[in-house]
Formats: C-alpha cells, sequence, structure tokens
C-alpha cells in the first residue's frame, strides 16, 4: 500500500473537538484496507532487517537473476551438480569423465564399468556397471544379433545419449561429434539420428568367440597374452606394412589406436648385436637408432646362453591404419608382438 492518508481530517480532529462516529470509522477502515493485504514497499522502513525465518524458499524461475550471484565459491558441496546443459559447448561436450572401461569376464560377455561421459553435450552418467553378452539381441545397436561367421573381426562397444551401450558390431567410429563433423578425431558412430560415443572395441573369432583376454586402466588396454605380429624378423630394410608380417596391425589394434607397445625378442643367435627400430608407417626415420624407436643389445656365448636373450618393449605411433614400419639392424632373427595399445578417443 502507499503511506497511509486518513481521509477525514477537518477542524474536528486539528483542534480537539468531539467527532463524529462516522469520521472515526471511516479513517479506521481506511487503515484496514491499506493494512489487510495493500503494504507496499513504501510502508517498510530502510533499517527494518526482516529476518530470514519471515521469508519462504524462492522457488519461481526468474525472480533470482544472475547478476545478483557474487558468491559461486560458499556453495556447499552437496548443492548438487550443474547440469550439463548450463555449461558451455566448449567447456564440457564429448568426453569420456570417469570409467567405462571394458573388463574382459569370459569368452561371451564383457563387463562395461560405470562411469560418467558427456554425448554432445548430454552428460550420461552410470552408477552400475553393464554386462554385454554376445549373443544377447537387445546387446547390439539396431537390436539383431550379428556373426562372424565371414571372418573374425573386432566390435566396437558405443554409449548413446540416453546412456543405452550396446555392441556396434564392426561398425568404427565416423564422426568427430554429434554434428556429423569429420575433421578431428573420430569418436561416434551415427546410427541414423543416435549417435554412440565409442568407448572400446573386442576382437571376435569365427566362431562368435572373445578369444583375446585384455586389462584396461583408462585409455591403455594391455593384452593378456601379446600378440605375435611376426616371428621371422631377419630383414635388413624398412617394412611397407603391407601385411601383418610387414607391419599391418590392424588386426592386433583396433581402428580407435594409433599408438602401440610393441615386444622385440631375440632369438638366442651368436650375432652379437641384436635390435630393431619401429616407425610409424611412411615415417621419413632412418636406421640409425638416434632416429628411430628401437633399441639394441648385445649378445655374447653364443647359443649357450639359451633361447630368448634379449627381450624389451618399444612404445611407436602408428598410421590412421594401425600400420607401423620396423628395420632388424642385425643379421639374427627376433620376433615383434604387440603388447598393448593406447586409446585415442579417451
Amino acid at each position: 500500500m502507499a503511506l497511509v492518508t486518513l481521509p477525514n481530517v477537518d477542524s474536528k480532529f486539528a483542534t480537539g473537538q468531539p467527532a463524529y462516529g462516522t469520521d472515526i470509522t471511516g479513517n479506521v477502515n481506511a487503515l484496514l484496507a491499506d493494512y489487510n493485504g495493500n503494504i507496499t514497499n513504501a510502508n517498510c522502513s530502510a533499517s527494518m532487517a526482516l529476518a530470514d525465518s519471515k521469508l519462504a524458499q524462492i522457488t519461481t524461475a526468474g525472480k533470482v537473476h544472475g547478476t545478483s550471484i557474487t558468491g559461486l565459491a560458499s556453495l556447499p558441496s552437496g548443492a548438487g551438480v550443474i547440469p550439463a546443459a548450463n555449461l558451455p559447448s566448449n567447456v564440457l561436450s564429448d568426453i569420456i569423465l570417469r570409467g567405462f572401461e571394458l573388463v574382459y569376464t569370459n569368452t561371451t560377455t564383457v563387463i562395461v564399468n560405470s562411469g560418467a561421459l558427456v554425448n554432445g553435450t548430454t552428460l550420461v552418467t552410470k552408477t552400475e556397471n553393464t554386462t554385454l553378452t554376445i549373443g544377447t539381441a537387445g546387446n547390439w545397436y539396431d537390436g539383431a544379433t550379428h556373426t562372424y561367421g565371414s571372418g573374425a573381426g573386432w566390435n566396437y562397444i558405443g554409449v548413446d545419449n540416453a546412456g543405452n551401450i550396446k555392441f556396434l558390431f564392426t561398425n568404427a567410429p565416423s564422426k568427430a561429434d554429434v554434428s556429423a563433423n569429420t575433421a578431428g578425431t573420430l569418436i561416434y558412430y551415427p546410427n541414423g539420428a543416435t549417435y554412440y560415443r565409442v568407448i572400446g572395441a573386442v576382437w571376435v573369432h569365427t566362431d562368435n568367440t572373445i578369444t583375446r583376454a585384455w586389462f584396461q586402466s583408462k585409455d591403455y588396454i594391455a593384452w593378456d597374452i601379446p600378440l605375435s605380429m611376426s616371428t621371422t624378423v631377419s630383414n635388413t630394410a624398412w617394412t611397407d606394412g603391407s601385411t601383418l608380417a610387414k607391419g599391418d596391425c590392424s588386426t592386433l589394434i583396433p581402428a580407435i589406436s594409433i599408438r602401440g607397445l610393441f615386444g622385440c625378442n631375440a632369438d638366442g643367435s651368436s650375432v652379437h648385436t641384436q635390435g630393431i627400430n619401429i616407425r610409424r608407417n611412411g615415417s621419413t626415420f632412418n636406421n640409425s637408432v638416434a632416429n628411430g624407436v628401437g633399441g639394441n643389445a648385445t649378445v655374447s656365448g653364443g647359443a649357450s646362453l639359451g633361447a630368448s636373450q634379449w627381450d624389451g618393449e618399444l612404445t611407436s605411433f602408428t598410421d590412421a591404419s594401425q600400420k607401423i614400419n620396423y628395420y632388424n639392424f642385425s643379421s639374427g632373427a627376433m620376433e615383434i608382438t604387440v603388447k598393448g595399445y593406447y586409446l585415442n578417443i579417451r
């Protein structure tokens, strides 16, 4: 209400003379009318310090403007999580925040750990592990069980923005974001309008079984048993990556990785110097150790020292097709294995 103005203020009130009952009643009614539901800011003292207990919780949208918020650091830890939709897309999008590692269970089952990721700008949180079974149609992205009878291959796994985790068959990621862009690292497989954020892959044999066990820690996958790439490395020139034995690792490292951990094993011959260099396919590194990613070792005493006299690990990038070149700079034979790989999608 506005400031109260009495309607009946005449000479009687001013001089203290007896007033009519109607004058008094009119003044009282004016006060009551303003007091009962018509109090406005004009009636409030600037120093009245109204206690919080007198105020209801503010829940109406638009009642608190952002410019009035000045103490974000004082928000209690239990205040909740800011929705991903309220964060700028260039700050939080397309990333795996935690979890979603793949766990080998048996030849037909994979466990996907709980975790949180952002599909596009949608936050997806899983508080329980998810079990995927090769023979269950509902575990596949299109609701149909796929087979590998015509050839073994990778089976990629992805998460959509509703939190559904599915086998994607041999469909490697083909998009960099949910807007169908292809520049940059490819991390999404689109099935129509549904975009699956790819989180990993497993190798499936022609009998539809998962034949390779692994261990995963964040972005690193270690094969339980190292996979042989070549057992007769005896050339003294760079290989061309055209076959598995010459450096094509696409059956040992999936399309979601361009960096492998390679094992190099000497055969125990009497050659005094043995070693190997590994490089990304197409690199211009030459065959000197200084320009390569390799090592060497001296073997003395001949075969009496026994086989496998030298073993080492080398990390090397591959090209986009998971190919490397290697160079054995001794006349002794060596073996190369793939011990694991690093995901480029996390």
